[in-house]
């Protein structure tokens, strides 16, 4: 079940981002197109999920399948095993590199140094401290490790001796299609996830082009992030135009561009984990395994994270995404039904 805790954050994140150029002085191709998540279940089965998001803010409306039908601009969608939508009219979508940069020179304006292309080679540890981080770029005397590596979480956390986090990889699949027609930048987000397994997603992307992308639920895939094959193979990309074909006939006629893929890091409850891990030596904190909600939870967990290792209480209530909760027998539900 969808918790509160994780649709505030969410919500923040997302009035953080609208007003992102304003606040950074970059701007982020923000664009509020509204968004509709198809779901196999009922309604009356979604009833607290859909009033607890409600409560907190979220404009959320909810459609039966057969309004649904003509709901998107470019076409009929076929409905079979559809069985209600959230649709959420403020939701939105921006370009992750333009936030990373507006971010990074914010962060330069106020004293920071951020250095591109170091590899992290280890972590030294002297009396239970951290005391030391060694790139291939030379040394960093430091009392203070954030891991906030995605993929590569795991990688670090060795470094410490931390094994106890259970952040495993998944695959996500994208492939860039050119529309039959124009394709509005407003035209809203679809996201599919009626069928299990089989979550994907068709929304507009820049230059009058249609992006689609699909997460393969298979947390526990081996994946070597520095290995990992960029370029989708055929039989997945045959599956994921298979499946939107499928429900939407139109995108047949869409003329393929490219595809790509990358790795996202995920724990076993599918929400992230945040904190210093049991073990852990003083001064080094986590902040991983988002599953894929990442970028929209950033704004949020960047600001929780600063305010962490100033001793400062943070501004969301943290404690159901420590770290060790596994060991404790405390995961969460599924965070798949979250809209913002």
């Amino acid at each position: 079940m969808t918790n509160r805790e994780l649709v505030e954050l969410a919500l923040y994140s997302s009035k953080k981002l609208e007003v992102f150029e304003e606040e950074m002085g970059q701007e982020i191709g923000y664009v509020q197109n509204g968004l509709l998540l198809m779901l196999a279940d009922d309604p009356e089965s979604l009833a607290d999920t859909i009033e607890m998001q409600r409560d907190v803010g979220v404009e959320l409306g909810v459609l039966e399948a057969q309004e649904m039908k003509n709901f998107h601009p470019k076409g009929e969608m076929n409905m079979q095993g559809v069985g209600v939508g959230l649709y959420d009219k403020k939701a939105a979508y921006a370009d992750p590199y333009k936030v990373t940069v507006g971010y990074a020179n914010k962060a330069r304006e106020l004293g920071a140094q951020v250095r591109n292309g170091v590899l992290v080679t280890d972590i030294k540890v002297e009396n239970g401290k951290v005391t030391k981080v060694i790139t291939n770029k030379g040394e960093i005397a430091t009392n203070l490790v954030l891991n906030i590596a995605g993929p590569w979480a795991s990688r670090i956390n060795e470094m410490v001796d931390v094994k106890n986090v259970p952040v495993g990889l998944m695959t996500l699949q994208h492939a860039l299609t050119y529309p039959d027609g124009d394709y509005e930048p407003m035209t809203p987000t679809i996201i599919d996830n009626s069928i299990p397994g089989n979550l994907y997603f068709v929304r507009p992307e820049s230059g009058g082009t249609v992006l689609i992308g699909m997460d393969k639920d298979d947390p526990n895939k081996k994946v070597d992030p520095d290995n990992y094959y960029f370029d989708p193979p055929f039989n997945t990309l045959a599956d994921l135009f298979g499946l939107i074909i499928g429900r939407m006939p139109f995108v047949k006629n869409y003329r393929f561009q490219n595809a790509f893929g990358a790795p996202d890091a995920v724990m076993p409850d599918w929400n992230p984990a945040f904190g210093c891990p049991n073990g852990a030596p003083e001064g080094y904190f986590c902040a991983l395994g988002f599953s894929g909600h990442g970028f929209k939870l950033a704004p949020a967990f960047g600001e929780m994270i600063a305010q962490m290792v100033r001793g400062e209480e943070t501004k969301f209530d943290t404690g159901i995404f420590e770290i060790d909760r596994f060991e404790k027998g405390l995961a969460l539900g599924s965070q798949q039904n979250v809209m913002g």
